[in-house]
């Protein structure tokens, strides 16, 4: 087993900073991969394999919260440094017209810019609503005279004094209807459409 040397404090992110020195060797055995189960970590952290100690210490350290979120930022930091290496994998499979991963790959890069396809339905709707309350009574007097309400009927909805004012609007101007114009939501290309146009 190889000892981990953590001596470059200074590149340390906050999590590792709060951990003891094992903690961090533990965090970044387990962080950067190099270690394949907790308890090989906590071996290489410099804990006792006596009775199955390094197992119990490895359980332990992964019940602290400080220690998870050190493997994480190790992890975070480790995948930041592979991004180059990945980015050439993705470049040789695009370039590729033979690789039988292609698609599949432009698909995701395709999906991971937004531009895949649509998993969900976008309904974009823009309406203007004007509520008049005088427009509404209007509109309800004229539902009631049409169903053959009589005069003590309307009085007991619209009331004794309003009832003449409503009838005299409603003789002078028609009530207005409540209009709906659909508008239609921008289109997003698929993936295939992306594809057609290559």
């Amino acid at each position: 087993m190889a000892e981990i040397d953590l001596a470059d404090v200074e590149t340390m992110g906050p999590a590792m900073l709060s951990c003891s020195e094992r903690e961090r060797k533990f965090a970044y055995a387990l962080g950067s991969g190099a270690a394949e189960t907790y308890a090989q970590a906590a071996v290489w952290a410099g804990y006792s394999t006596t009775g199955d100690g390094h197992r119990v210490r490895a359980s332990e350290l992964m019940d602290r919260q400080r220690v998870r979120e050190a493997v994480r930022e190790v992890a975070s930091q480790c995948l930041e440094t592979m991004a180059g290496l990945a980015m050439r994998v993705l470049r040789e499979t695009l370039t590729d017209k033979r690789h039988p991963e292609r698609f599949k790959a432009a698909t995701t890069i395709l999906s991971r810019l937004g531009w895949g396809e649509r998993q969900a339905l976008d309904i974009g709707i823009n309406a203007k609503v004007t509520i008049s309350h005088e427009e509404a009574a209007l509109q309800d007097l004229q539902h009631c005279l049409d169903m053959g309400f009589t005069r003590g009927q309307l009085e007991s909805v619209f009331g004794f004094s309003g009832l003449d004012r409503l009838l005299d609007k409603l003789k002078t101007a028609p009530p207005k209807l409540i209009t709906y114009e659909p508008q239609s939501a921008p289109a997003v290309p698929s993936a295939v459409e992306t594809q057609k146009r290559d």
